[in-house]
């Protein structure tokens, strides 16, 4: 016979998996992310609160800061006027006057965009405002961050000094009278 050959036999042999050895490792995969997802989340939530009220401590030192290098009272306030979780705007007011909204004239120092919904914030202040003085004063008050059991707490004494913690974990941490657990922001 010519003209005819024959195909010789691979050099390897076919190797890959069966579908029970697949299915079997799926599943082991699966069970794996199913326990990751609500650590991964909780981690989420940890984060965002932190986040959120690292960059909203800053936020009240700078404001401080500025009254005391300006020699001028200084503001810090939501940028809807009363939700914390809009963001907030740091200014000087043009005429130097004890109103509390950002009007036209006014110095904008910096601002902060929204919060996620999933964060909640509660304060014992009853204005919408931090407003240090030249000195370097203010009002004092406590704003609580919150989202999945997760807590931090925002604390500004007479002299204003701020401090942060998480109440009940760290030692001399705890909520002040007045401030408790918020409900759950409606989305």
């Amino acid at each position: 016979m010519t003209g005819c050959r024959s195909i010789p036999p691979p050099a390897f042999p076919a190797r890959g998996f069966t579908l029970p050895e697949l299915m079997a490792v799926l599943t082991i995969a699966a069970l794996f992310i199913g326990m990751a997802v609500p650590n991964f989340q909780r981690f989420l939530a940890i984060q965002r609160v932190n986040s959120a009220s690292a960059a909203f401590l800053q936020a009240i030192n700078l404001t401080r800061s500025t009254a005391i290098m300006r020699g001028v009272r200084t503001n810090l306030a939501p940028r809807n006027g009363k939700d914390w979780r809009s963001g907030w705007r740091i200014f000087v007011k043009h005429d130097n006057n004890t109103d509390s909204d950002f009007q036209a004239g006014d110095i904008l120092i910096t601002e902060h965009a929204s919060l996620p919904d999933s964060l909640a914030i509660t304060t014992t202040v009853r204005a919408a405002i931090i407003a240090y003085q030249s000195t370097g004063t203010n009002t004092a008050g406590s704003w609580l961050f919150e989202e999945a059991e997760q807590q931090r707490l925002i604390a500004v004494n007479l002299i204003g000094r701020v401090r942060s913690c998480r109440p009940g974990v760290d030692p001399g941490c705890s909520l002040p009278p007045g401030l408790t657990r918020s409900a759950r922001p409606a989305k």
